[in-house]
């Protein structure tokens, strides 16, 4: 029986895969975001009092109400209940008192809450991504403009999915067209989601990651919204809870679902990051492996077994080849994964060898890290096989693994003393 087997490629893609799953996991359990998912879903809690009296003032217009109500999320509804807003809107109380509210403190007070929620969404992007921070009027003017853009976003996604829901109803566009226009309706709001997280996503990380790739996971995480929403739609009957608690369980059934979109939204931000970087963590675990340094088993399990970084980055010398010439003006550093290479250094014209190096050990960073030419030639002793990086990824390496930046410091020093002792010789 012929065993089935996976292609180079197809291996390639799903190591790529699970290492972004893993890394993304980790860094999200390292930066504790599920803190900052809380603070993001209390100054949701604050916003959303200030948000539901404007929308009333702005649905001064419309004459359904409750229905528009009906497909906010949750909390609305249970603040039209509780409230009472229902029979003041009759008596004709609601109009006049609402505009003298939504004019004065609730739009100061939706002021103060967008600019909180604002502040979480880009403290916790700075953990995740970890950028600089924007000038005190940046900040202040996206959170003046993202919060009014987002809810003005939001109502028109919901007026235009209760239009189209209403004409699919009536028999007189024939059923094909009735279903286009249902499948329309929820098109536009996933539309609108996915460009809310796609534009959180693209614009307020410092630096901003790949257009391409941001777009990307921004749709991920808005299918992960919509299938979570189906899930609770099918597990949870809002109805038997709120029976059970009343208004109270459903202000809380609201804030734990904005608690968990939330963490999916952060979630997905991490992933965004470590797609682009999951290179030099990979490298990072695979170097610290092959130099003896403890490692866990999901690290030997996803990178020390997978050939995707070998086969990317890897390059293999016959014995007796040159790998580096003193005084080039390359900067490529190299890792030796397996065999043995001579450095050698010309004393006088003739070339003197300094020292060996043998597997999990690194070379080459000299020429970046001083920014001069080649300083020594490297030969292999034996068949090699080596990893060979750029400077940027360098860069990387030292900056997110201070273990390895120690490793590569304490290299160079040795380095430079065996130099002078062979010069002084």
């Amino acid at each position: 029986m012929k065993r089935f087997s996976l292609s180079a490629p197809t291996r390639d893609r799903l190591d790529w895969l699970s290492q972004i799953g893993y890394v993304s996991v980790q860094l999200f359990l390292r930066n504790e975001l599920a803190n900052h998912a809380a603070a993001i879903s209390f100054y949701f809690l604050l916003s959303i009092v200030p948000i539901v009296l404007l929308l009333l003032y702005a649905a001064n217009l419309l004459t359904q109400l409750p229905q528009l109500a009906a497909n906010m999320p949750l909390l609305f509804v249970a603040l039209w209940d509780q409230l009472n807003l229902g029979a003041l809107k009759a008596l004709g109380a609601l109009p006049e008192q609402t505009r003298a509210v939504a004019s004065g403190a609730s739009l100061l007070t939706l002021v103060m809450a967008s600019r909180g929620l604002l502040n979480a969404l880009q403290s916790a992007f700075r953990v995740i991504f970890a950028g600089g921070k924007r000038s005190f009027w940046q900040a202040w003017l996206m959170s003046l403009l993202a919060m009014p853009l987002a809810f003005a976003l939001i109502v028109l996604a919901i007026v235009a999915q209760r239009i189209l829901s209403y004409l699919s109803r009536m028999e007189l566009l024939g059923h094909h067209l009735a279903a286009n226009l249902g499948l329309a309706g929820g098109a536009i709001t996933f539309l609108v989601l996915w460009l809310l997280v796609f534009t959180a996503y693209w614009r307020m990380p410092i630096p901003r990651p790949p257009v391409r790739l941001a777009a990307l996971v921004s749709l991920l995480c808005a299918l992960s919204v919509l299938a979570l929403k189906s899930a609770f739609g099918y597990f949870v009957r809002l109805d038997n809870y709120q029976a059970i608690y009343g208004t109270l369980g459903t202000v809380v059934f609201s804030l734990i679902w904005v608690y968990i979109v939330a963490v999916i939204f952060l979630l997905w931000a991490q992933c965004l990051y470590a797609a682009g970087r999951v290179d030099v963590m990979g490298l990072e675990k695979l170097f610290l492996a092959r130099s003896g340094k403890q490692t866990t088993l999901a690290d030997r399990f996803l990178f020390g077994r997978s050939q995707r970084l070998p086969r990317k980055y890897g390059q293999t010398f016959a014995s007796g080849t040159t790998i580096i010439r003193e005084g080039e003006s390359s900067q490529l550093t190299y890792f030796l994964q397996s065999g043995q290479v001579a450095m050698m250094k010309a004393i006088n014209g003739q070339p003197v060898k300094i020292t060996s190096l043998s597997a999990g050990q690194m070379f080459g960073e000299m020429a970046y890290l001083l920014g001069e030419p080649r300083t020594a030639t490297v030969v292999a002793e034996t068949e090699v096989f080596l990893i060979a990086f750029p400077p940027q990824v360098l860069e990387e390496l030292m900056a997110t693994s201070p273990a390895l930046a120690r490793e590569i410091i304490g290299a160079l020093a040795q380095r430079l003393k065996q130099m002078n002792q062979v010069r002084a010789a």
